[in-house]
């Protein structure tokens, strides 16, 4: 896997939203669970499911997770939160996922691009909301197939002491 920094336009998702703590990823797929039983007809009419992810407190591992699909505004069933993610720079991947595959997770994957290739690269993670694109390569089910990984990105040494609060 190789990520390729990409500008993409903004995106909007609707879906359930829930804060977490130290990365639980079986709260994750209770909160997909939930999407998909509640409102199936708007999931199943999607070509592409996002799971949106921000840290909200990175000293106690505290971040807030969407499921969520991209529907028109006109037909967002009540009870779906609205995520604009913005328009902007960020380092996107493929990753084959699950069992025998690259990495056991879609988190894995993410993980790997913060831990290993962002360090290496002249690139540097914003702390912005960062995604992962579900299409139909991959099998909820089974947890099996390929992803799509975005993770915003500015380029190492250009950001502003006000970008840090200052």
């Amino acid at each position: 896997m190789q990520p390729q920094v990409l500008e993409l336009p903004e995106l909007t998702i609707h879906g359930l939203s829930k804060t977490f703590r130290n990365r639980d990823h079986s709260a994750i797929k209770q909160l997909w669970e939930t999407l998909e039983r509640g409102f199936s007809t708007c999931v199943e009419t999607c070509n592409s499911r996002y799971g949106v992810n921000k840290v909200t407190d990175g000293t106690i591992g505290e971040f807030s997770y969407t499921a969520g699909v991209p529907v028109a505004a006109e037909e967002v069933p009540a009870g779906l939160q609205e995520v604009d993610i913005p328009a902007g720079r960020y380092a996107v991947a493929r990753a084959n996922v699950g069992p025998g595959a690259d990495f056991e997770t879609p988190e894995d994957a993410v993980a790997w691009v913060w831990a290993e290739w962002l360090p290496t690269s002249d690139w540097e993670g914003l702390d912005e909301l960062e995604f992962i694109r579900f299409d139909s390569s991959f099998d909820f089910t089974s947890k099996v197939g390929e992803v799509t990984l975005a993770i915003p990105v500015a380029k190492r040494g250009t950001r502003l002491a006000s970008d840090f609060g200052f």
